[in-house]
């Protein structure tokens, strides 16, 4: 998919966030003053269920076997995959008709690879507990009305390969701890509206302007 165009409530904070350059941001990596409880599998249910009445799950285009009581959420929830230990690693609900905003239970899933929430009508802020994902490789978010600024905590996702949030109405400047995920990465693609968010060349890998249209920087 290439871009066309029970957790704490509190929000987790950074406990040593700049001045750092990319280049010492990559030897000193922030780390985060909270972190979420001990995750297990009654907890993830708990927070897919959550998911769900966030965004209107009743209304999703297809919502096969969601909050099934008969039926595992890693055999049977569409969008959900689960590894060996059943642990979520992916969920993807691209254009399933989302509405709402994301939660901030999304943080529990301490295995997932990738997030595929593209091409919906989410809106809010995007949850700065995100940054709890550290396995995280693919974040998709782009085409949506997603508002507010970039958190810093996803400054945290260092296995990041493809960060999508072009599309929406984010505002304000790519924060400097995401642009060195790229610096400790040596690669990765990242994507915004950068009419909307500033991303110098050094940073973003594409900007998309409104209308969709996108060019590498």
């Amino acid at each position: 998919q290439e871009p066309t165009s029970q957790p704490s409530t509190q929000a987790p904070t950074m406990s040593n966030w700049p001045t750092l350059s990319p280049t010492q941001m990559a030897s000193n990596p922030p780390t985060m003053s909270l972190q979420p409880t001990t995750r297990d599998w009654a907890q993830e249910r708990d927070a897919l269920i959550a998911l769900y009445h966030a965004t209107n799950g009743d209304d999703w285009y297809d919502n096969t076997d969601w909050l099934n009581d008969d039926v595992s959420f890693c055999d049977g929830w569409l969008g959900v995959k689960c590894n060996a230990n059943d642990d979520v690693t992916t969920i993807d609900l691209h254009q399933r008709n989302l509405q709402g905003s994301l939660p901030s239970e999304l943080g529990i899933f301490r295995n997932l690879n990738g997030l595929y929430l593209e091409n919906n009508l989410l809106s809010g802020t995007i949850p700065s507990e995100l940054g709890l994902l550290t396995q995280l490789q693919d974040l998709f978010l782009f085409g949506n009305v997603l508002t507010g600024s970039i958190p810093t905590e996803l400054g945290l996702l260092n296995n990041f390969q493809k960060l999508y949030l072009q599309e929406n109405m984010l505002t304000g400047t790519m924060p400097d701890q995401v642009c060195a995920l790229r610096d400790v990465q040596g690669s990765g693609d990242l994507v915004v509206d950068c009419g909307e968010v500033q991303c110098g060349s050094e940073c973003c890998t594409q900007c998309c302007l409104d209308g969709g249209a996108c060019y590498w920087t």
